[in-house]
């Protein structure tokens, strides 16, 4: 069965495992238990746990070339000698070739093929089972089996490149859809899926400060040597409150690589009445602000995402004051039930115009690995999606980052884990928020600029 339907506790009886183990205690010598499931996520998997309690026998095949053993693994270096094993396979112009799926040895890289499997699993052809750890307690065996082992006939190895390919994208090397690269995980490797932390630290943010330049400024020269280009472009976002607007400029490089350029409070005195100053100097930010770069280059605001959760009316008249580039935004955590995820999607407003509703858990899985992740000039141009602070922007201005933790709720009624992003009481967070409507606004404007003006086949 699969871990969804597995609760922890039965009723008041406690762990169902347990009890099903009590239940076989009158029958010590001659009791056989057997667990099985897919696997869901780390450290909290039962299946897992258990796995780890028996000697872990894992299946080892063959090589027909050289006759070396291994567990048919996805990806392997041998640091040895170079050869790259595990599946590989061809695209022709973004379609996957299935008769080019193969299994290349992690000793020598002789490909196999789907062909090869009657053989390459028989132990006829000295194919076993091998423990590979040692049990808790004598008799415990455990297998592991993912569904690369699938005979002829069954699922062939195009399908699980098929399932890595909906999750992952390896010409990028990034996750491009997290819950199906789970399914991957889960399902192909039979493998708990591992999630990444759940709190960003304070030093971790704050190392991503950059001396080479200031509130106001814009780092060309720095982002052309460590970001892959200089800044394409600035974004004004907006996060609405009653007695204040919290408004930040943030520029892109290539590949979503940000730097915070400008952030700020407009104070009013009740920003739900478009009359209320604050809605001025927003006015003006948007239509007279202009940037030189240290390159001097020149930049105007592109594009102004609102947040409109709070004073609808009032956001909504606002952007209708604009033909394009200001739009209102909706943000919710996480998709409706049975609803294809979409990472953002447009809407018609009371007023004719365009906003857009944005799946803001989306984002907020992106940047929190972005925002721990450990980066140094020495090490050349930075990751995807990489973020960049002005040198003075203050550490409570920073600290809005780190206040919220991803936390997991169970399903109490079919023991399904999900998972959400936690704001503890007031703690203001306003600046994570900003980051995450920066990145969906990035790739609203890439979605319009590549489908609907140029009409191409993908988004660049």
């Amino acid at each position: 069965g699969s871990e969804m339907c597995i609760r922890d506790r039965v009723g008041k009886d406690g762990d169902p495992d347990a009890l099903s183990d009590d239940r076989c205690s009158a029958y010590w010598e001659r009791r056989k238990i057997f667990r099985g499931s897919t696997p869901l996520i780390k450290d909290a998997s039962k299946i897992e746990s258990a796995y780890k309690r028996g000697d872990e026998r894992q299946y080892f095949v063959l090589c027909k070339s050289c006759g070396f053993p291994q567990v048919l693994r996805w990806h392997h270096v041998n640091k040895e000698n170079g050869i790259i094993g595990g599946f590989l396979w061809d695209m022709d112009d973004g379609v996957l070739q299935l008769e080019s799926v193969r299994y290349c040895c992690q000793n020598c890289g002789h490909a196999h093929y789907e062909h090869d499997k009657e053989n390459l699993f028989s132990p006829d052809h000295g194919a076993e089972w091998v423990a590979t750890s040692k049990p808790v307690e004598p008799n415990i065996r455990s297998y592991h089996l993912p569904a690369m082992y699938s005979p002829i006939g069954m699922q062939p190895w195009y399908k699980c490149v098929s399932a890595y390919l909906k999750g992952f994208d390896p010409v990028e090397r990034k996750v491009k859809d997290h819950s199906k690269f789970q399914v991957f995980y889960n399902n192909i490797l039979a493998e708990p899926f591992e999630i990444k932390g759940s709190k960003v630290r304070f030093v971790q943010v704050s190392a991503h400060r950059r001396s080479v330049y200031r509130l106001g400024e814009i780092p060309n020269k720095y982002a052309t040597e460590y970001s892959g280009s200089h800044i394409m472009l600035l974004l004004c976002l907006v996060d609405v409150h009653k007695k204040n607007l919290a408004v930040s400029v943030m520029g892109f490089t290539r590949e979503a690589r940000c730097y915070v350029i400008d952030y700020w409070r407009f104070e009013g005195d009740d920003c739900s009445e478009i009359t209320d100053p604050a809605w001025g100097r927003l006015r003006e930010l948007i239509e007279e602000t202009e940037y030189t770069a240290d390159d001097e280059k020149k930049y105007k605001i592109a594009a102004t995402f609102i947040d409109a959760g709070y004073a609808n009316d009032t956001v909504t008249t606002f952007c209708s004051d604009y033909a394009s580039g200001v739009y209102p935004i909706l943000g919710r955590d996480r998709p409706a039930k049975n609803q294809t995820i979409k990472e953002f999607s447009p809407f018609e407003t009371q007023a004719g115009t365009i906003g857009y509703r944005i799946l803001v858990d989306h984002y907020k899985d992106r940047n929190a690995p972005v925002l721990r992740r450990d980066w140094v000039e020495d090490a050349g141009i930075q990751p995807i999606y990489h973020f960049n602070a002005p040198v003075d922007i203050s550490d409570k201005q920073l600290k809005e980052l780190t206040v919220e933790t991803r936390k997991e709720k169970k399903d109490e009624s079919t023991g399904v884990v999900t998972y959400f992003w936690y704001r503890p009481g007031n703690a203001r967070n306003e600046l994570w928020d900003l980051l995450e409507y920066a990145h969906a606004g990035v790739e609203i404007i890439a979605y319009n600029l590549c489908i609907e003006v140029f009409q191409l086949e993908s988004i660049n």
